[in-house]
């Protein structure tokens, strides 16, 4: 798949209108502060760019960060060209305004990052801050280099630039922040809850401007306590762009509120400056605070239903897993028992045929007439027993599965035991494999006779299968502190670790060519391995691919009926 093509970075034409776009944006914003400050007497004014200009660059990226500032400064220049006759005033108070501007955002996303939450009352309370302290060293230096330190005027002047600029940071950027990253379907959606607010809103405004001497427009703060609370983040937001917008217009306009109507036009507008200071800095890290407390109201709420849910579907899947559990547990020992108690009903056909084919084979009762028939009877009583042992491998594993495997202990001699096996399998080691004998004294336990028997049949059948000709067998016999051991030993074709795992686990035959000569279940290292833990015991696998194996069954000290003193094991 052909990658995308790369996107082309943006031509000069185009940075060129983006330019020219935001000065045509820029200069009637610089133009409504200078207006502003002649018609206040010099006393105050807005500077509603500095908020807007910042609010976009937050909005579309750093990539606009020198096109907005360029833009603002060509702006405030052309505003202030036809308001002021001062080339000082022209040059200095634009380029200081954007100088302003790039300390403003680059001293936030500095101390708060690149993405600055103004839901997040923290975030808020420090992007106030931040813009507030630039915001007074700028308004600090520019009055001191613009009239100097010794004009009468000075603290008046530095009003005049601080308390506006920093409103500006204060009311526009993250008003218009808020409103831009608000979510549409919020908005949407609450439309009725907003338009009620905010109507109740413009009623307690218009109430300041009636004719009574009531300080009403200290109601202000009360209805967007409730805006608020009503309609969230949003709604205060826009409970303060109306509340700045109607108290200001009506102002300039010479409708004045009736708590202030005495005072000159200058000092209404310082006074509302300094309210809306004062309400926007409260105000919105409150809207902000509880906008949030209900967020994490919301999301706690949500979070116990999901974990409900979760725990239902948990306790569902428990009870699912207990019932089937019930059932893997039911079925496994309905199994076992019907196996455990056909015993006899499989054995005894099955004795039949060997004792039958055994007659016909040795000709108990005269020739059969044809060397065919001692042949076939020779084949019906291997396949007899072969399937005799593997149904005994079957009914015993059952057995031990289903707790119905019970122990005749007795005392016997396990140099006398393993004697007796060995002698049982020299004919499968005959011409094949050599078999030693090692046994550590005249050990003597308590045990089931004919299980620990079945245990080294297994274990000396299995050894003798997979060692190739020519190979050894060693058994032995040892007393330790812990108990009694019992080794096999082969020189045999070996096993990796897997094998092993595979080995002691129900049906798991070794995939290998001698395996493959040799028929079997697979059970007999699993039967031999319950056998000895029946016991107490167990039975211990090492081997090493290609050089042979060591199986060896351990039976605890307990185990002992006559313990005799130690001897080393060579």
């Amino acid at each position: 798949m052909r990658p995308p093509p790369p996107t082309p970075a943006p031509t000069l034409q185009y940075r060129l209108l983006i330019v020219t776009v935001l000065t045509a944006l820029f200069m009637p914003l610089h133009y409504m502060g200078s207006a502003l400050y002649e018609l206040a007497g010099g006393l105050t004014t807005v500077k509603p760019y500095s908020g807007v200009a910042l609010a976009l660059i937050l909005m579309m990226g750093e990539a606009w960060l020198w096109p907005v500032l360029l833009a603002g400064t060509l702006g405030g220049m052309l505003a202030k060209f036809a308001t002021s006759t001062q080339l000082s005033d022209i040059l200095i108070t634009p380029v200081v305004t954007s100088l302003t501007l790039l300390a403003v955002h680059l001293a936030a996303r500095r101390l708060i990052g690149k993405k600055i939450d103004f839901r997040a009352w923290r975030q808020l309370v420090g992007y106030i801050a931040i813009a507030t302290a630039i915001c007074l060293i700028s308004a600090s230096a520019f009055t001191l280099t613009i009239d100097g330190p010794n004009n009468p005027h000075l603290a008046l002047y530095w009003q005049a630039w601080f308390i506006p600029t920093a409103l500006s940071y204060v009311i526009f950027t993250p008003v218009m922040m808020l409103l831009a990253t608000a979510e549409r379907s919020a908005l949407i959606g609450n439309w009725r809850r907003l338009a009620a607010c905010l109507l109740m809103m413009g009623l307690v405004l218009a109430a300041n401007f009636l004719p009574v001497r009531l300080p009403l427009l200290f109601a202000t703060p009360i209805a967007l306590l409730i805006v608020t609370l009503v309609s969230g983040l949003e709604g205060a937001a826009l409970g303060l762009v109306l509340t700045q917008l109607i108290l200001t217009g009506a102002t300039v306009m010479g409708f004045s509120a009736s708590a202030i109507e005495h005072l000159p036009m200058g000092y209404q507008l310082y006074f509302l400056q300094v309210f809306m200071a004062i309400l926007i800095g409260v105000m919105l890290p409150v809207a902000a605070a509880v906008a949030e407390r209900v967020r994490l109201r919301d999301g706690m709420e949500q979070a116990l239903e999901r974990e409900a849910l979760v725990n239902a579907a948990l306790r569902a899947s428990e009870q699912h897993a207990r019932d089937m559990a019930e059932q893997a547990t039911a079925a496994s020992n309905a199994k076992s028992e019907f196996l455990a108690s056909m015993s006899h009903e499989l054995r005894t056909p099955l004795n039949a045929i060997l004792g039958f084919s055994e007659i016909l084979k040795s000709e108990l009762y005269g020739p059969l007439g044809h060397p065919k028939y001692g042949e076939y009877a020779e084949d019906v009583f291997k396949s007899g027993a072969h399937l005799l042992d593997l149904i005994n491998d079957v009914l015993d594993l059952s057995k031990i599965d289903a707790g119905k495997m019970e122990l005749r202990e007795g005392i016997f001699s396990l140099r006398d035991l393993i004697a007796d096996t060995v002698h049982l399998v020299s004919d499968k080691a005959k011409n094949h494999v050599a078999i030693h004998q090692d046994i550590d004294g005249p050990l003597e336990v308590l045990a089931d006779k004919r299980l620990i028997k079945q245990i080294l049949l297994n274990l000396l059948s299995n050894a003798i299968k997979f060692t190739p000709d020519g190979g050894a067998v060693t058994v032995g016999a040892s007393q330790g502190t812990a108990g009694v051991a019992i080794c096999v030993a082969d020189t045999g074709i070996g096993m990796t670790a897997p094998q092993i795992e595979k080995a002691f686990s129900h049906y798991g035959q070794i995939d290998s060519k001698i395996a493959r000569t040799h028929q079997g279940t697979g059970l007999g290292l699993p039967i031999s391995q319950s056998l000895a833990r029946l016991h107490g015991g167990d039975i211990i696998a090492t081997s090493v691919l290609g050089e042979g194996t060591r199986m060896t069954l351990l039976l605890p000290k307990s185990r002992i009926a006559r313990p005799h003193a130690l001897f080393s094991v060579g």
